[in-house]
């Protein structure tokens, strides 16, 4: 009886210290708790976390990071965090000001203030003139005042590949145990941009794009455009962060005759009412630009797809049509 209990004893510990072995393992991935803020970042950072953990997710894509409010429970997961990555305070709003009132352990990374970081200035606030001035190579080096360059970073696949690098050696740094797994991600993922960047440039280069004005939400487009080719594009501003009044209204319809527009760009998460009460609708182009990944599945290969439906929609919009 003795032996059977000893040995019923023996298999008892065994077990135990199996189970005590693989809680070690999940926890050691449980403390990577690593937070972004928007999807395009979040799917950057899932591909250089890709079998070691997931990063939380802040702001829905659907929902604007400039206004995007913090709930408790997005401050109790930043609370939480071993590492926090957004584009930059002035972007994300209010995530930049609650970062602000983190515990000192928690590593806050901007990665607009990123070395290597092509920052391209806002455009001339006129919006009727062709941005010609924009032919100029990209500010890389004024980091002081951010709020002067166009936050719209990760539209620049050539900036997502120093994002990946920067996440990789960040999270490296914070958990070394992984830091070869991180690299390899980040290679990886670089890979696949390289071949996004060679595939868009080709796609360029076939298509006949016209330089003709266009109406767009915003003015964030300018890293894709200069990472392409597509500077001096004319636009005018459907200023969609507010519901735009009847004044502006009028103002867009005498554009839309006098500069002969024929494309409108839109955003699934503004309200298209406005779109639909131009006149001459009928006339337009209307297609969708997504530079959020709003109607994408968050994950580590939403970003390539970001970048080729922005692609898709804007050859489908301003190539000239062949009886043209």
């Amino acid at each position: 009886m003795s032996r059977i209990r000893t040995f019923k004893e023996l298999l008892l510990l065994m077990l135990l210290g199996g189970m005590v072995g693989f809680t070690t393992s999940s926890v050691a991935d449980e403390d990577l708790q690593v937070v972004t803020s928007i999807k395009p970042l979040h799917s950057i950072v899932s591909a250089v976390m890709s079998g070691v953990g997931e990063p939380e997710l802040i702001i829905p894509g659907f929902q604007s990071p400039h206004t995007h409010t913090l709930r408790p429970s997005n401050m109790r997961t930043l609370q939480n965090a071993n590492v926090v990555f957004l584009i930059d305070e002035s972007c994300e709003a209010s995530m930049g000001n609650a970062t602000r009132s983190l515990d000192e352990d928690i590593k806050v990374i901007q990665l607009m203030k990123a070395d290597d970081i092509e920052l391209v200035r806002w455009a001339d606030d006129s919006h009727q003139e062709s941005h010609d001035d924009n032919d100029e190579e990209p500010e890389v080096e004024s980091h002081r005042d951010l709020s002067m360059f166009d936050h719209h970073i990760w539209l620049d696949p050539l900036n997502a590949i120093v994002m990946a690098r920067e996440v990789a050696r960040v999270l490296s740094e914070q958990f070394e145990e992984h830091a070869e797994v991180f690299s390899n991600n980040a290679d990886n993922f670089i890979t696949k941009v390289e071949d996004l960047i060679e595939r868009l440039t080709e796609n360029y280069d076939a298509a006949t794009v016209s330089l003709k004005p266009f109406i767009v939400y915003h003015d964030g487009y300018q890293s894709f455009e200069h990472r392409f080719g597509l500077d001096g594009l004319t636009r005018s501003f459907l200023k969609g962060e507010y519901t735009p009044g009847a004044k502006h209204l009028r103002d867009l319809q005498k554009q839309i005759k006098d500069l002969k527009i024929e494309c409108v760009f839109t955003e699934p998460q503004f309200d298209d009412d406005f779109v639909d009460s131009l006149e001459d609708r009928a006339n337009l182009k209307i297609r969708i630009l997504d530079p959020l990944g709003a109607t994408l599945d968050a994950g580590p290969d939403m970003y390539i797809e970001l970048l080729e439906n922005l692609s898709t929609s804007i050859i489908d919009c301003l190539t000239e049509d062949d009886d043209s």
